[in-house]
């Protein structure tokens, strides 16, 4: 029989792949059920920086699968130096924001009432964007403003934990005119330096510590034979439904366009919402906060 560990690594794993691409957030999705896994097992919240690395394994194995899945894309790229540049103007501002306020954003990853917010966000652009947009430029025609626009978008998406990355970019290229395919594409392109670099930026001291010796190691020192295997079949599970979710996306959104996410976004969101009330009433209730002793904890 499969481990705690092991199975919430394959859960989460499934859901990283999933959310990743498609415009629902899949950290948002990750905090959410990552709360509900730890409700429904019992026993104390996991260790943050197993957490912070199990998110790592996750995200790098849909890095993973986007570089197979868009590895022509990325030959064609690199052929294409405007598009290039436009590709790194758009990944700037969540890059420099994201490690000079990286402490503040991660105070918020763990609450899932912050969470159903950026899903109403998420639901109220998708929508919005599919309505006004004109669906009529393509890639070729981008200049230095659509990339800034659409590297504010991806920002937005880092700091409001819960507005999905990929549906704050995708509405953005909407906005601006882009076909449904063409932003979809910029979407997908950009999430390879933004997904690698925040890989780095968690994994980069953690590695420069264990190297050196830094008594801030520990949290790859503490690491057990099942933490590490769970984050192995963690990343191999979120690479392999990463890629099916990928070769699956860009047909559904050019055919149906973003408002199936958006109203997915909507439901998830409410539900959330509603859980959360219970665990506040829950709270409030001054029987459960008496001990098995007769006092008050």
């Amino acid at each position: 029989m499969l481990s705690s560990e092991y199975l919430q690594a394959i859960v989460l794993g499934i859901i990283q792949g999933i959310g990743e691409f498609l415009p629902i957030s899949s950290s948002g999705h990750l905090v959410v059920f990552g709360a509900l896994f730890k409700e429904l097992f019992g026993g104390p919240a996991a260790d943050k920086g197993e957490n912070a690395l199990l998110n790592v394994a996750l995200h790098l194995g849909t890095l993973g699968s986007i570089l197979v899945v868009y590895r022509r894309d990325l030959r064609f790229v690199l052929r294409d130096f405007k598009l290039c540049c436009w590709i790194i103007v758009a990944t700037i501002p969540a890059a420099v924001i994201g490690v000079l306020f990286k402490d503040q954003i991660e105070a918020t990853f763990e609450k899932p009432a912050i969470v159903a917010c950026g899903w109403l966000m998420t639901a109220a652009a998708l929508w919005y964007a599919q309505k006004l947009g004109q669906n009529r430029r393509d890639l070729s025609e981008m200049n230095a403003r659509d990339a800034i626009a659409i590297g504010l978008c991806q920002l937005a998406s880092l700091i409001f934990r819960g507005f999905s990355r990929s549906g704050s970019t995708i509405a953005g290229g909407l906005f601006l005119g882009f076909t449904r395919e063409a932003a979809a594409r910029f979407s997908f392109l950009i999430a390879i330096p933004a997904i690698g670099g925040a890989g780095v930026v968690k994994i980069g001291p953690l590695l420069w510590h264990a190297l050196s010796g830094s008594q801030n190691s520990h949290e790859l020192a503490n690491l057990s034979r099942d933490d590490i295997g769970a984050m192995v079949v963690g990343g191999l599970v979120s690479f392999f439904v990463g890629w099916a979710a990928l070769r699956w996306l860009l047909g559904v959104i050019v055919r149906r366009g973003v408002r199936g996410f958006a109203v997915y976004c909507l439901i998830v969101a409410l539900i959330t919402f509603a859980w959360q009330g219970v665990e506040f009433s829950r709270s409030l209730d001054p029987a459960d906060s008496v001990s098995p002793e007769g006092g008050i904890d």
